[in-house]
């Protein structure tokens, strides 16, 4: 049986990322990413690999609605049948990080130095899940656990 998801389609095993003819351009640099292509399905982890200034990041700041001004996208990017490019802000917050999700290139740079990961992966779960701290909390040591992390 196929639930709604809350960002539009249903929830069903075809679950899949498509992404076709991707393109990402600048009006006073012209097109940065062009033509990319890309499938994943439910379950499935992609790598993207290149030189650095290739286009990687930028493709997937596409795909998760999170390019900077000044950029335009064009092409086909669909999640479950919706398509990701008329996506709302808020549409896109129920989206990013429960749904769909990308490790930046320097992970150095997404983590707080003077904030504990729990507290930092305990923020994320708060965001997503609407729980309050300590419930979000004892999750966030849960996941830690799940991976190893016991201190």
């Amino acid at each position: 049986m196929a639930s709604q998801t809350p960002f539009g389609g249903s929830m069903t095993s075809e679950n899949r990322l498509v992404v076709r003819d991707l393109t990402v351009e600048f009006a006073r640099s012209g097109k940065a990413v062009q033509g990319v292509r890309i499938e994943v399905g439910p379950g499935e982890a992609v790598g993207l690999v290149g030189e650095s200034g290739s286009g990687k990041s930028l493709t997937l700041r596409a795909i998760l609605g999170l390019l900077p001004r000044g950029a335009s996208v064009s092409g086909h990017i669909h999640f479950a049948g919706q398509s990701l490019l008329t996506l709302s802000e808020r549409e896109w917050r129920q989206l990013r990080g429960s749904k769909i999700g990308m490790i930046f290139q320097d992970p150095s740079a997404a983590l707080n130095p003077v904030l504990r990961v729990g507290d930092a992966i305990a923020q994320v779960v708060r965001s997503h899940d609407g729980i309050d701290r300590r419930a979000a909390m004892r999750r966030a040591i849960a996941l830690m656990e799940r991976v190893g992390i016991h201190d």
